[in-house]
């Protein structure tokens, strides 16, 4: 699918963006979602710019993803990416913030997350269904209603362990 070069590219960029802890959110937007990326690069927020500029540049003219535009901010050291400049302005913005929304802490405490984890995903599946239909993705007719997905990880003295929760009904 990629090139040698965008190959090459992408496994000394990327390093240059991504560190810390990050955050991929999607969220609404028309014709398709907004993706955005928050995270704190290993080195400095203006190195993270250029990576992203490097791999644009090396995206083959003919992919579908040549051309894309990604919108980049820096908001209090981290570095942002988005699809689109709604995604950076929800994530300045003082509106509903993830950690305040009770699906997502039900779906937590669902899963059994306590306050430590070496990551998660989330996903409120009732509103992500009509997206992945929108995408292309074949969902099966007759599943149970679906309402939430959230799995994470932690780590212990010899071992990592994986947890999902799938909410239903």
């Amino acid at each position: 699918l990629l090139g040698t070069k965008l190959r090459t590219i992408l496994s000394t960029e990327l390093d240059q963006i991504f560190g810390g802890e990050t955050a991929v959110f999607v969220t609404p937007g028309s014709p398709i979602p907004t993706i955005t990326v928050v995270t704190q690069p290993p080195v400095d927020t203006v190195s993270a710019g250029e990576a992203r500029d490097t791999i644009l540049q090396a995206v083959p003219d003919s992919s579908p993803l040549h051309g894309m535009k990604l919108v980049r901010a820096t908001i209090g050291g981290q570095f942002v990416i988005s699809t689109s400049q709604a995604g950076i302005d929800a994530f300045r913005g003082g509106g509903a913030k993830l950690s305040s929304d009770s699906t997502f802490a039900d779906a937590a405490k669902q899963a059994g997350m306590g306050e430590n984890s070496t990551g998660f995903v989330y996903a409120n599946a009732k509103d992500a269904v009509p997206l992945l239909e929108l995408a292309g993705v074949k969902v099966p007719s007759g599943l149970p209603s679906l309402s939430t997905f959230f799995a994470y990880g932690n780590e212990g003295k010899n071992q990592s362990t994986f947890t999902a929760f799938l909410g239903v009904g």
